[in-house]
């Protein structure tokens, strides 16, 4: 809301706070007049993508399984090599059955939200493989996309003060539009003298504790 935003990329664990600022926005347009605008969710239709150790739980960075998840900075051979090892089942056929088949199903899903490719279209492209070869076309399939932004964060990563200056250029636009929200605000509300008064004798205060 601060910076007035009117679409935000979300999962589904965070729709109930993008609601809940909705709510905010909507109450707040109607006592003191449009100001904010109701923002909009971004959901991609990819589900979420399992831990490739356990396809119970989605994949996370935070899980202490280094091997349950791909990161954006892992080596092709890091990559080929979790994948290789990720849980899957007995039965060699390659099918999409997220319940039945939860391991095997969590590949073809990452693989076709990193190709663009339909489950569908997967499936008929794989039929007659086994699984062991088709770990290894998802892991070409993850290098293929992963690679150029490896490559740029190992880049970026040697030019610290490139990014000094970008993060200190987004600080200061931030704030910039941060304080023109608040000042819209506090106008709006009534309560702008209340808060440059309050300003005043907290400067005063500092002043009188400096003697």
């Amino acid at each position: 809301m601060l910076y007035k935003a009117t679409h935000v990329p979300v999962g589904d664990d965070q729709l109930q706070h993008l609601e809940l600022s909705q709510d905010l926005a909507r109450m707040f347009n109607r006592r003191y007049g449009l100001t904010f605008p109701s923002p909009h969710a971004i959901v991609t239709g990819t589900s979420k993508i399992k831990s490739l150790r356990n396809p119970s739980k989605k994949m996370s960075k935070s899980d202490p399984d280094a091997k349950s998840r791909i990161c954006l900075t892992d080596s092709a051979d890091e990559i080929a090599r979790k994948i290789r090892k990720s849980v899957t089942d007995c039965t060699s056929a390659i099918t999409f059955d997220p319940d039945e088949r939860p391991g095997v199903s969590n590949l073809v899903m990452m693989h076709s939200s990193l190709s663009g490719k339909t489950v569908e279209v997967i499936l008929k492209e794989v039929e007659g493989m086994d699984t062991l070869q088709y770990k290894s076309l998802v892991a070409d399939c993850v290098i293929s996309f992963i690679s150029p932004i490896s490559q740029r964060i190992k880049e970026l990563m040697e030019e610290p003060q490139y990014l000094r200056n970008v993060l200190d250029v987004g600080t200061s636009r931030a704030m910039e539009i941060a304080s023109c929200t608040m000042e819209e605000v506090r106008g709006k509300m009534g309560i702008q003298l209340l808060h440059t008064e309050a300003h005043e004798l907290a400067t005063s205060n500092r002043s009188m504790y400096k003697m």
